[in-house]
């Protein structure tokens, strides 16, 4: 099985640097791509093709919610799997918009062990949807 492919973003560097440093721990995945822009992580989704995309839903320029619903509707052939970072403050009920993007919630701050178990999580949906892998 090759390695999945992983895009982080986070608009906090403390952030992004701690959720790279988790994601690195499982050896079934790469870390292919890091921003803190929103923006910039959509035209990256195109360009690198991650399997799995790891995002704040706050991240700047861009919001998790809103990156996903593009993603949604645009062209691309695979859409990936979503670990989408949320607030506790934030409403449950801006998520259930979402429809063909399997994504996964978790709640900050990030604790290690539930952003390794959702990895593992998207790793074990890819590979019931992609046999060979």
């Amino acid at each position: 099985m090759r390695n999945l492919k992983v895009l982080v973003a986070d608009s906090l560097q403390k952030n992004l640097n701690r959720n790279i440093q988790i994601v690195q721990k499982n050896k079934k995945v790469e870390i292919v791509g890091v921003t803190n822009n929103g923006e910039q992580e959509y035209e990256m989704i195109f360009e690198l093709k991650p399997d799995i995309v790891i995002t704040d839903n706050q991240v700047s320029k861009l919001s998790g919610t809103e990156l996903i619903k593009r993603i949604e509707n645009s062209d691309m052939a695979y859409i990936p799997k979503f670990i989408l970072i949320i607030d506790g403050n934030d409403k449950i009920s801006d998520y259930k918009n979402l429809n063909f993007a399997i994504v996964r919630k978790i709640k900050k701050p990030v604790e290690e062990d539930i952003l390794l178990d959702a990895v593992e999580e998207m790793i074990n949906i890819i590979k019931l949807e992609i046999p060979e892998m």
